[in-house]
C-alpha cells in the first residue's frame, strides 16, 4: 500500500515530468539496433513507441465506489464511533495523483493508494452522521478538479506524440542510410508539382516487429508527410466535384476516378522518367508504383452494401503492394446518410480478418484502419476511407441556345507539359 505523501498534487511539477519523457525519446529510438530500424515497418515502429509513451491520466470510477463500515469504542464515549473506509477505483497513472496541479490540495482525511484505489479514511461520531457523506463529496470533487486540469495537459502531450515519434524515427532512418546513392535508390520519386494545382485502461504494449538476420535494403514507403500531401490532393479533386453538380451526378466509378487521377497528376510529379505519378487500375483504381509494385493505391466505389466492400478489402490484402503501404478509398453514397454508410464501413473493417486497429488519426466524414496481410504478419496497409455524398441523376434541361459550333485544336496553341526527372 502506498501512502500519500503530506498531501495529494504536491510532489513534483507534470509539465517538466512530460518534458523529460519527450527528451527521453530519441535516446530510445537511437538505442534501437540497425538493423531493427531499418527492416521493420515504420508504422509498427511508431506505434510500439507511442503506446510505451502514451500516458494514461487517472479517471476516478466513482460510481464503482464501495464503503466498509468499523465501530471503535473510545473509553470517554458512551457509543461507538464509525471508521469508514471508502474506496474508490480509478484507471490511469497512479504516480500521477503526486503531481502538482496549480492550487495547493488540502484534506484532514488520510488517503492511501492500493491496487489501483483511492482509499478515504473517515471518523465519524455519534450524530455527524450525515455531514460525512457531503464531505467524501467533497474531498472526491477537489480530486477531481485537480485531475481534471492534469487530464488537459496530459492528453495535449499525447495527442503530439505521434508526429514527435514519426519525425524522430524518420531521422534517425535517414540518418543510417546515410550515403547519398542509397537515399535516392530508395526515396519516393514523388514531389509537389511546382505550381501544380493544390486542393483548398492502458492497452499491453506490442512486441517490436522481428527483422531478417541479415542486414537487407529496406523496403520503398511514402513517408506519413507524402501520404497526407497525396491524401490532400484526393480530397481537393472530391472538394471540385461539389462545384459542378450535374456533371458529378452523371460520373460512374470510372469517371470519377479519371477526374482524381486528373487532378492529383497536376500536384505531382516524378524523378525517374515515369510520364505520369499515378496510373489508373482497373475499371475505377489508381496507384503509384515502384518497381513494379504499389507503395500507393486508391478506388472509387458507390456504396452498394458490405458484401462488395469486403469484397474490395480481399482484393486491397491481395495486392501486389510494398511493405507498409499506403491506401485511400472514396466511397460514394446516394440517398443514404454519411454517418449511417460510415458506421457500416467501420462496422464492416473491423469485422474483417486484416483488421489490426482503427488508427489515431481520423478524417472529416470517414475513417483510418491499418490492415494486416494474412499471409505475411509484417506487411500493413494504412487505409484512409472518405464517405462522400454523391446528387442525383441530373434534371435534363432543353438548351436554351444553338450548339456552339466545333471548333479544330491548334497545334501551336498547346504547350508541352514538362517533367523535371
Amino acid at each position: 500500500m502506498m501512502s500519500v505523501p503530506d498531501t495529494l498534487f504536491a510532489d513534483f511539477d507534470v509539465q517538466e515530468r512530460l518534458a523529460q519523457q519527450r527528451a527521453q525519446l530519441p535516446e530510445e529510438i537511437a538505442a534501437l539496433a540497425e538493423n531493427q530500424i531499418l527492416q521493420s515497418p515504420p508504422a509498427r515502429l511508431v506505434d510500439y513507441f507511442v503506446q510505451k509513451n502514451t500516458i494514461q491520466p487517472p479517471v476516478l470510477r466513482r460510481s464503482d465506489w464501495q464503503m466498509d463500515v468499523q465501530e471503535d469504542y473510545a473509553v470517554e464515549e458512551e457509543a461507538p464511533i464509525q471508521r469508514l473506509e471508502i474506496e474508490v477505483p480509478f484507471d490511469g497513472d497512479e504516480e500521477l495523483f503526486q503531481a502538482r496541479s496549480g492550487a495547493p490540495f488540502e484534506t484532514s482525511l488520510p488517503i492511501k493508494i492500493h491496487k489501483q484505489s483511492l482509499l478515504i479514511t473517515l471518523e465519524v461520531k455519534p450524530g455527524e452522521e450525515h455531514g460525512a457523506k457531503a464531505m467524501i463529496e467533497r474531498t472526491l470533487n477537489d480530486i477531481d478538479k485537480h485531475l481534471d486540469r492534469i487530464r488537459s495537459v496530459v492528453m495535449a502531450y499525447n495527442e503530439a506524440l505521434v508526429s514527435q515519434v514519426e519525425a524522430e524515427i524518420e531521422k534517425r532512418r535517414q540518418q543510417l542510410l546515410g550515403r547519398k546513392a542509397l537515399l535516392a535508390a530508395l526515396d519516393i520519386p514523388l514531389r509537389p508539382r511546382p505550381g501544380g494545382a493544390r486542393p483548398g485502461s492502458r492497452k499491453p504494449l506490442p512486441a517490436l516487429p522481428l527483422v531478417p538476420a541479415e542486414p537487407q535494403r529496406p523496403e520503398p514507403t511514402l513517408t506519413p508527410t507524402q501520404y497526407e500531401q497525396v491524401l490532400e490532393a484526393v480530397h481537393g479533386a472530391v472538394e471540385c466535384l461539389s462545384y459542378s453538380p450535374s456533371l458529378f451526378a452523371a460520373m460512374d466509378e470510372g469517371l470519377l476516378r479519371n477526374h482524381v487521377l486528373l487532378h492529383i497528376n497536376a500536384a505531382f510529379e516524378r524523378d525517374d522518367g515515369a510520364e505520369e505519378a499515378f496510373r489508373a487500375k482497373g475499371p475505377a483504381g489508381f496507384e503509384l508504383l515502384v518497381g513494379g509494385r504499389g507503395v500507393f493505391t486508391g478506388e472509387c466505389l458507390f456504396w452498394s452494401h458490405a458484401e462488395a466492400y469486403n469484397r474490395y478489402l480481399d482484393e486491397l490484402l491481395a495486392s501486389a503492394l510494398w511493405q507498409e503501404a499506403k491506401a485511400v478509398l472514396l466511397v460514394f453514397q446516394r440517398g443514404k446518410r454519411t454517418a449511417s454508410v460510415l458506421k457500416n464501413v467501420c462496422a464492416a473493417t473491423e469485422s474483417h480478418p486484416g483488421y489490426v486497429a482503427s488508427a489515431i488519426n481520423q478524417v472529416e466524414s470517414g475513417c483510418r484502419f491499418v490492415l494486416q496481410v494474412s499471409k505475411d504478419t509484417s506487411r500493413q496497409i494504412t487505409l484512409t476511407v472518405r464517405i462522400v455524398e454523391a446528387p442525383n441523376s441530373a434534371v435534363k434541361t432543353k438548351p436554351t441556345s444553338a450548339p456552339r459550333r466545333t471548333r479544330k485544336a491548334d497545334p501551336a496553341a498547346h504547350g508541352q507539359a514538362g517533367f523535371d526527372f
